[in-house]
């Protein structure tokens, strides 16, 4: 199946790497799981992403500023839509566009999480912040490469 790398920036000298995968796809459901954890389900449908386990939403349609719905942490809103995102290394460059904004706010925690979806791509970055936390500096993951299985999870938006 498909599969994404990402750079995880925690504010330490020594940044992470994140792998993801497609690990199961049957129809309209399919699973991925991060780097060996545990798989985590969703279900494609006419209206978005589904998270089968927490009853919400991941990504939710209609991809326009200020549609919002229940998530798995709290609410989610889109909050960009049509940017583009450029990410730049020493060793290469990358663009991608059109790129759809998250921003996610925890009902229980000051958690934020603003993700950033591109189209044929997926996610290419998340950025968490704790608001009011010791270390207020965001943990930010970053798109270090990907492949698309032909019939693999949706890229969406």
């Amino acid at each position: 199946g498909s599969v994404w790398s990402y750079d995880v920036d925690t504010g330490e000298p020594l940044k992470s790497l994140v792998i993801t995968r497609v690990v199961m796809r049957q129809g309209e459901h399919f699973a991925l799981s991060s780097s060996g954890s545990e798989p985590v389900f969703y279900q494609l449908r006419e209206d978005g992403i589904f998270h089968l386990d927490s009853g919400s939403y991941l990504l939710k349609l209609p991809l326009e500023i200020g549609t919002t719905w229940r998530s798995r942490g709290g609410v989610a809103e889109i909050v960009e839509v049509g940017t583009d995102v450029r990410i730049e290394r020493e060793e290469e460059r990358a663009h991608f566009s059109p790129c759809v904004v998250v921003e996610e706010r925890g009902r229980a925690s000051s958690a934020r999480i603003r993700t950033t979806y591109c189209e044929g791509v997926g996610v290419v970055r998340i950025e968490t912040e704790l608001e009011g936390a010791l270390h207020p500096r965001p943990t930010v993951a970053t798109l270090r490469g990907h492949l698309l299985a032909e019939e693999a999870a949706p890229s969406s938006p």
